[in-house]
């Protein structure tokens, strides 16, 4: 039985490691889910065998306290899940797939709006609908008018940033932004 329960394990050892690491590199945070199921599984396994051999040492306990650990760790990786899963759904703020801090992606819009001399400021919104983001920039200029040819021409060369910008919207202001959100540099890098 414990030689059963460690050869499970092996499969999804392989697999969540190379679906964590394929997660990070494509920003997909369901195969990031995928991967920490494979992590339970292989834990559970590993769990089986330990409560198994600790029964056959004698110690009645083992068994019972591997299934606490495994629990724990199953309940904690499904809290963590549900609550990136939530927080997607409400609209929230596009973050790395590890939702550790804000998707990189926003800072990379900003400078190449920056760039532009008519621009005086840039505020963006970022969000992530699944596979694809989602991207409001709000731009200051110098200038009471705007070329719209200029206009595309930034909206093309900040949807050619990454194949995951699928809508962006460029909205011009003159008005400076509200006090508290105006911002420079890096601090633009979300409203």
């Amino acid at each position: 039985m414990i030689t059963v329960a460690l050869a499970s394990c092996i499969a999804p050892v392989i697999l969540g490691r190379i679906k964590r690491r394929l997660a990070d590199q494509l920003h997909d945070k369901v195969l990031r889910a995928d991967a920490d199921m494979n992590r339970a599984d292989w834990l559970t396994g590993l769990a089986t065998a330990v409560g198994v051999a600790g029964i056959g040492f004698g110690w009645w306990w083992a068994d019972a306290v591997a299934a606490l650990v495994v629990s724990t760790s199953i309940t904690k990786d499904g809290w963590e899940n549900i609550r990136d899963a939530i927080r997607d759904l409400v609209d929230a703020r596009a973050t790395t797939v590890d939702n550790t801090q804000l998707h990189p992606l926003i800072a990379r819009l900003n400078a190449e709006i920056r760039a532009e001399p008519e621009v005086t400021g840039v505020q963006t919104r970022l969000r992530d609908q699944g596979h694809v983001l989602h991207a409001e920039c709000f731009l200051q200029v110098s200038g009471p008018t705007v070329d719209v040819a200029w206009l595309q021409e930034v909206r093309r060369r900040c949807v050619d940033l990454d194949w995951r910008i699928q809508d962006l919207v460029l909205t011009v202001t003159e008005e400076p932004f509200a006090e508290g959100d105006s911002r420079t540099e890096d601090q633009a890098e979300t409203a």
